[in-house]
C-alpha cells in the first residue's frame, strides 16, 4: 500500500481495518443461519408447551447473539481508515463514520489480538482512541472498535507506520499483548 498523494499535494494512507478477517464473517453467517433454522425446526416439530417455549426461546437467543456477532464484525472489519495531515477518518461503504483530528487524539495503542479457534494466529491492529484508553478497554479494544465512537481500529504493519509517519510524526503510548 503505498503513501497517496492529491493534487494539492496533500499526503495520504487509507487502510482497512481487517479484510481478511472479514471473510469469516462470511463464512459465520450461513452457519449461524443453520442454527436458527434447526430451533425454528425444532419448534414446529413439538407439540409440548414447554418444549414448544424451549425451541422459540433458543432461536430467538440465537437470531439476537449472531446479529449482533455478525453487525459487529461488519462494522468493525469492513472499516476503511483515511489518514491525513488533519488526522483519521473512519468511512464504511463510503458513509463516515468517525473521526479524529491529531489534537483529539488522546491515546494511540498497538494490540497484538488473538482470535479464537484453533490455526488462528495473532494480529497487530494500531488503536487510535479519543481518550485514554482504560486496561479493560485495551483487552476488549477489537470488540469495542465497532461501537465506541472514539475508537478507531487500523490493521498495523510497519509499512504502515512508516507511511503514517511520513504525514504526522506520531509515537505508541503503549503497547497491548491479548492472548
Amino acid at each position: 500500500m503505498a503513501l497517496k498523494q492529491r493534487d494539492s499535494g496533500e499526503k495520504y494512507v487509507v487502510r482497512y481495518s481487517d479484510g481478511r478477517r472479514l471473510c469469516h464473517i462470511f463464512i459465520l453467517t450461513p452457519i449461524f443461519a443453520a442454527m436458527a433454522a434447526f430451533w425454528i425446526y425444532g419448534f414446529t416439530q413439538v407439540d409440548d408447551g414447554k418444549s414448544m417455549f424451549f425451541f422459540a426461546a433458543t432461536a430467538v437467543l440465537t437470531l439476537t447473539s449472531t446479529s449482533v456477532v455478525v453487525y459487529t464484525g461488519f462494522r468493525a472489519y469492513m472499516a476503511k481508515a483515511r489518514i491525513d495531515e488533519n488526522g483519521i477518518e473512519c468511512t464504511s461503504a463510503g458513509k463516515r463514520l468517525k473521526g479524529l483530528s491529531w489534537g483529539e487524539l488522546k491515546d494511540i495503542v498497538r494490540v497484538e489480538y488473538r482470535h479464537f479457534g484453533a490455526g488462528s494466529s495473532p494480529s497487530f491492529y494500531l488503536l487510535f482512541s479519543g481518550h485514554e484508553l482504560s486496561a479493560e478497554e485495551k483487552d476488549k479494544s477489537i470488540q469495542l472498535a465497532g461501537l465506541k465512537n472514539d475508537i478507531i481500529v487500523v490493521k498495523y504493519s510497519k509499512e504502515l507506520v512508516e507511511q503514517i509517519n511520513q504525514v504526522h510524526e506520531f509515537t505508541f503510548k503503549d503497547e497491548v499483548k491479548r492472548c
